[in-house]
């Protein structure tokens, strides 16, 4: 499959150091495929949040980019992990995820202009690209970085550093640890990686060319999903890398897409205020004109690329 066209998509990928192994993918921590599912949540959630730690952290200059990255997919990570192991865990966990959730957006708005400026620059650079927009990218990122910035020094953020940090640093109590001391890991391999690939079966065959931005969206949420799923236990069953790589690269050619549409979006609201700059617009046009067309020649790269994913998918078998 690498050699294959269709699976081919020039983006920016989501290169991973979150956890202690290779590649994005947990280590066994320890434990077998036997041991309780909650040992396996706890270490993934400290692992997770000690990459977001490293990348972020309470200051007063903002990140670099690739700490921005990083950090979003640790919180991407971690709030996957939450959902998926919130059923055995205390009650505030949901308030984490929220939390996790108001951060990730304030660090989606600076990697978005990041890859806003890749995708238009391409491989010549955004300094090719014409005053007016490098202009509006500048002002864009400035206001940016201003508001995420007052996120990194806000108490709030102080606080939740302390509070899931505390959470992490504490053990399951006793009485869920007896509850749920039967759940374990190769039973969510069994039941819920089997579940999540289902969803993304049963959303991907509804997609065609036609499809809307809102359908897209949703399959690709689902293939993240069940791809960090199939990471997190690719340590203890065969055949798990192999899916999260497929997953991987459905989320990403229509990641792809997405990035294509929004830049298409933001380049149309410039034109729009350029009205009475014959020369704006005429710098601007072209920059339209490319992105509408990679965004629909992704779109019809993917029925191709979706058989692909299937084809992968029908030889995976998650679970024993």
């Amino acid at each position: 499959m690498a050699n294959d066209p269709s699976f081919t998509v020039e983006t920016q990928p989501e290169t991973e150091a979150s956890t202690g192994a290779p590649d994005g993918h947990p280590d066994s921590a320890g434990l077998d495929a036997g041991d309780p599912l909650f040992l396996l949540a706890q270490h993934i959630f400290r692992s997770e949040f000690e990459a977001l730690r490293a990348n972020l952290r309470p200051r007063k200059e903002l990140p670099r980019p690739e700490e921005i990255h990083q950090a979003r997919i640790a919180l991407r990570r971690l709030r996957v992990a939450l959902k998926m192991f919130r059923d055995f865990m205390p009650a505030d966990i949901d308030r984490f995820r929220d939390e996790f959730g108001w951060l990730g957006r304030a660090l989606g708005e600076m990697r978005d202009l990041d890859v806003y400026e890749e995708t238009l620059g391409g491989e010549d650079g955004a300094a090719t690209l014409p005053a007016i927009v490098q202009r509006s990218i500048a002002r864009l990122r400035k206001d940016a970085s201003t508001r995420l910035l007052g996120v990194l020094g806000s108490k709030r953020f102080a606080a939740l550093l302390r509070a899931f940090a505390e959470f992490v640093g504490r053990e399951l109590p006793p009485g869920m640890q007896r509850r749920w001391r039967s759940l374990r890991i190769r039973d969510a391999i069994d039941n819920d990686l089997q579940k999540s690939l289902k969803r993304v079966l049963k959303a991907g065959r509804k997609i065609d060319v036609e499809s809307p931005p809102e359908e897209l969206h949703e399959l690709r949420i689902r293939a993240k999903r069940l791809r960090y799923e199939a990471e997190f236990y690719s340590a203890y069953a065969d055949g798990l890398d192999v899916l999260a790589r497929n997953a991987k690269k459905v989320q990403d050619l229509l990641g792809a897409q997405r990035d294509a549409l929004a830049a298409t979006e933001r380049l149309r609201a410039l034109m729009r205020g350029s009205k009475r700059d014959a020369r704006a617009r005429a710098a601007i046009a072209p920059l339209i004109g490319t992105q509408a067309e990679r965004g629909g020649e992704l779109s019809r790269s993917f029925p191709a690329a979706w058989r692909k994913f299937e084809k992968k998918a029908a030889k995976a078998k998650p679970g024993r």
